[in-house]
């Protein structure tokens, strides 16, 4: 007995067998920017909540995805973080966890994660119902960069040009989301001033006896 392949009603292209939805990848990308804003249900069930007491953010992302009906793809959740697709992947797979404080804020912020589940900003607690949690809250809108704002105290050297600010403002930016997508291999054991000189002596004799 022969199964139908199913293929993406936008662009016709054959769908992984793990994506239970109508669009491939690429398309439910194109279709949608930004996480949705899922309800406080969401963040109680069991996956979700044990994703995030490991504080390994690539268990987050795993079980943030495979939580949904359809399951979202890797493809998807990367345009959300402003990621690759290799990147989410290699963060799920990874067995040694993000620390970068700014980026676990980005990506929470891009997901719309509840503040109460955000271990590294200590602020994470224990929540047994999570509707009164959300009863009555509100979220501040972060303030429009201007730039003629002060940045610094009277006391200290007045800031720099609107031109300098703006240049770094779009810098920044810029330069996070490049040292997100750069793959960078997991750090080898450290090691002390004197064995990394042992080694590179070892290494010029070897370079000297290949002669």
């Amino acid at each position: 007995m022969t199964t139908s392949k199913r293929r993406c009603r936008t662009c016709d292209t054959l769908l992984a067998k793990d994506n239970r939805g109508e669009l491939c990848g690429r398309c439910t990308a194109a279709s949608t920017l930004h996480a949705p804003t899922l309800p406080p249900e969401f963040w109680a069930k069991p996956t979700i909540r044990e994703a995030f007491e490991s504080r390994n953010i690539g268990q987050v992302f795993r079980a943030y995805r495979q939580a949904q009906n359809p399951t979202v793809p890797q493809a998807t959740l990367a345009v959300w973080l402003d990621l690759t697709q290799g990147r989410v992947s290699e963060v799920e797979r990874s067995r040694r966890p993000v620390t970068d404080l700014e980026r676990l804020e980005r990506w929470c912020d891009a997901l719309h994660v509840p503040r109460h589940l955000r271990w590294f900003d200590g602020t994470a607690r224990e929540v047994h119902d999570v509707r009164n949690l959300y009863a009555g809250r509100t979220v501040d809108p972060s303030p429009a960069y201007s730039p003629h704002q002060s940045w610094a105290p009277a006391d200290q050297p007045p800031p720099q040009p609107a031109q300098e600010l703006d240049i770094v403002q779009v810098g920044i930016p810029r330069l996070r989301r490049a040292l997100d997508i750069l793959d960078l291999p997991d750090d080898g054991p450290t090691r002390s001033l004197p064995e990394l000189a042992a080694d590179v002596a070892r290494m010029n004799n070897h370079r000297l006896e290949a002669r």
